[in-house]
C-alpha cells in the first residue's frame, strides 16, 4: 500500500490519463524483462488489478442531475504473481507493446459498473466514475457493443450519469468520426457522459465542443511543467460553460491553487492535497471547502 501511495503522489505532476506513473523515467527507458512480462500479461484476465479512487470536490452548485453524485477518478496498479504491486511506470510499457490497452480499459470500466450496480442496490451515495479511454478503445469498432452488453450484464442499462468516459483533445481531433459516433450512441441511449480532457488552452476547444456533446471539460492548470495564467483558466471555464460543460481541474495540490480555482469559478477539483486516492471507495469521505 505504501508503494501505491507513492505512485499516487508522483502522479499529480504527470500529464496524460489516470493510469498514474510513479517514476520520472521515460517509458522508453523501462526494460521489459521476461519476469515483468509474465507478471503483467495475464493480470487483467486473472483480476490482479488494484483500483484506486480519487474523489472530486464540488466548488459550485451544479445541474440538479449531478447534485446527488459523488464523482471519482479511477487509477490502477497491477499485482504481480507474488502479491506485490506493479506501478504504471512498469506495466504501461508492457500493456502498450502487447496491445493490451483495450483489455485494460474494459477491466476498469467493468469494475466501475459493478460499483455502480452495488451502490444502486443499497442506500449508499450515488457514485460516478471518470475513466480515461485509450485511443485503442476509441478506434475499436466493437467497443460500443461491448459496453452495451456490459451495461445489461450488470443491470445498469440506464447508467444515470454514473459513467464518465474521458477523451483527450488530441485523440478527439485524431479520431473525430469515431469519437463523435461513440458520444452520440452511448450518450443518447444509455446516458453515458463524456469529458474532454488534457486541455492546454481555450483556443482549441470551442470547435470540438460545438461538434459533439461533452458534459465535462478537464484540465490540469498547475503541474511541475506548466502553470496557467489565471486569465487562461477563466477562458477555458467560460468556453466550457458556453456549451453547458462542467469544468474540472485536477492536480490541485496547495491552498493557493484551490483559492485560484474558486475565484475562477471551477465546478469540481481534485488533488492529493484535498484527498489522496483510496483503495476502497467506501473509505473515501466527502470533502467540503
Amino acid at each position: 500500500m505504501k508503494q501505491l501511495d507513492i505512485a499516487c503522489r508522483a502522479a499529480r505532476d504527470k500529464p496524460g490519463h489516470s493510469y498514474v506513473s510513479n517514476d520520472a523515467k521515460n517509458k522508453d527507458e523501462i526494460e521489459i524483462d521476461e519476469k515483468l512480462l509474465t507478471n503483467v500479461i495475464n493480470a487483467f484476465s486473472e483480476n490482479r488489478v488494484k483500483p484506486q479512487y480519487q474523489s472530486f470536490v464540488k466548488l459550485s452548485d451544479m445541474d440538479s442531475k449531478f447534485e446527488s453524485m459523488e464523482y471519482f477518478q479511477v487509477r490502477i496498479s497491477l499485482i504481480d504473481l507474488d502479491g506485490e504491486p506493479i506501478g504504471p511506470r512498469e506495466f504501461i510499457p508492457v500493456v502498450e507493446s502487447n496491445d493490451m490497452q483495450k483489455e485494460m480499459d474494459r477491466w476498469v470500466i467493468s469494475s466501475c459498473l459493478k460499483e455502480v450496480a452495488r451502490s444502486a442496490s443499497t442506500d449508499s451515495r450515488f457514485s460516478g466514475f471518470f475513466i480515461s479511454l485509450t485511443e485503442n478503445s476509441l478506434t475499436d469498432m466493437m467497443f460500443s457493443k461491448w459496453l452495451e452488453s456490459e451495461l445489461i450484464v450488470h443491470g445498469t442499462s440506464d447508467i444515470a450519469n454514473s459513467l464518465v468516459l474521458e477523451i483527450s483533445l488530441a485523440n478527439y481531433r485524431k479520431y473525430e468520426k469515431q469519437a463523435a459516433f461513440l458520444i452520440k450512441t452511448l450518450g443518447e441511449k444509455y446516458n453515458v457522459l463524456f469529458a474532454l480532457s488534457e486541455i492546454a488552452d481555450s483556443s482549441k476547444i470551442k470547435d470540438v465542443l460545438s461538434q459533439s456533446k461533452f458534459d465535462f471539460i478537464i484540465f490540469s492548470p498547475f503541474t511541475s511543467e506548466t502553470k496557467m495564467a489565471e486569465s487562461e483558466i477563466i477562458n477555458i471555464v467560460s468556453a466550457g460553460k458556453e456549451f453547458s460543460c462542467i469544468s474540472v481541474a485536477t492536480k490541485i495540490e496547495d491552498n493557493d491553487a484551490m483559492m485560484t480555482m474558486m475565484s475562477c469559478n471551477l465546478d469540481l477539483i481534485s488533488g492529493y492535497f484535498l484527498q489522496p486516492p483510496q483503495g476502497n471507495i467506501m473509505e473515501t469521505e466527502v470533502v467540503e471547502v
